[in-house]
Formats: structure tokens, C-alpha cells, sequence
């Protein structure tokens, strides 16, 4: 159980805060999800798990989606991206039902864009894009 004792912006990056739980930084969480949190507000642990979860999997649903934002990726290519970034599994899978949810993330999708792409700017032969695509997860 925990009281929260401040709520700041943080210097870097403005869409987010910092939530200090007993005077100790605990997490941080996007501007949008802290509104519904004040100062003097006590949380037991059970909610304080559950919000840094919750902050867990946007914050990996946010770099996912820059990730994203450069080219299509394979489900696989997004998963080893987060766990280079020291991702937790759980996190992860939580990230890509999101992703997923959302419509962002499509494998037949993706493995049709890619021989498209390949027959089109660099044509190779139909065994070649098999190991391509296994490569892409």
C-alpha cells in the first residue's frame, strides 16, 4: 500500500510523468493515463502492479508503432525488437494482441507486400523469397 506523493512532467519528453509512490519514483506513465490519478491518492499493491504493467505495455506499444512507422514488419521482427530492447515476455505479447487489435500488424499482409516489393525492385526466385520470408519470421 502506498500514497502517491507527486505527479511531474517529465523534462524530456512532455506527453509523460513520473508517479513517486511514498517520495520513491515507482513508474511512469503517459499524461492521458495520469489524469485519472491525483496527489494524496493511496493505491494498494495490487493497483500499483497493474498500472505499471499497464504503463509497460503502452510505452512498448509506443516504440513498436515508430518501429512500424519506418516499414511493415513481421509479428517476429516486432517481437525481437522489443526483446533487444530488454522487453519482458509478457509485455510483449500484451503489445502485439494490442498491435494486432488495432490492425497494425498483419503476417499475410506483410509476406504479400514483401514478394510484391521483391518481384518488383529485385526479382528472385521463388526459393530465394521463401527464405526471406522464414528469415522474417
Amino acid at each position: 500500500m502506498g500514497v502517491i506523493t507527486a505527479i511531474e512532467v517529465q523534462k524530456r519528453n512532455k506527453k509523460r510523468v513520473s508517479i513517486f509512490i511514498d517520495d520513491v519514483y515507482t513508474f511512469s506513465m503517459s499524461l492521458d493515463e495520469a489524469a485519472k490519478l491525483r496527489k494524496g491518492q493511496e493505491l494498494t499493491d495490487a493497483e500499483i502492479e497493474a498500472l505499471t504493467s499497464e504503463a509497460a505495455v503502452t510505452a512498448a506499444t509506443d516504440s513498436a508503432a515508430r518501429f512500424l512507422a519506418l516499414r511493415p514488419r513481421s509479428t517476429r521482427e516486432i517481437r525481437d525488437n522489443l526483446a533487444r530492447k530488454g522487453t519482458p515476455p509478457a509485455v510483449i505479447d500484451a503489445t502485439l494482441e494490442r498491435l494486432t487489435a488495432f490492425g497494425y500488424i498483419n503476417d499475410r499482409a506483410f509476406a504479400d507486400l514483401w514478394v510484391r516489393d521483391r518481384m518488383t525492385f529485385k526479382p528472385t526466385s521463388p526459393r530465394a523469397l521463401r527464405y526471406e520470408l522464414q528469415q522474417k519470421g
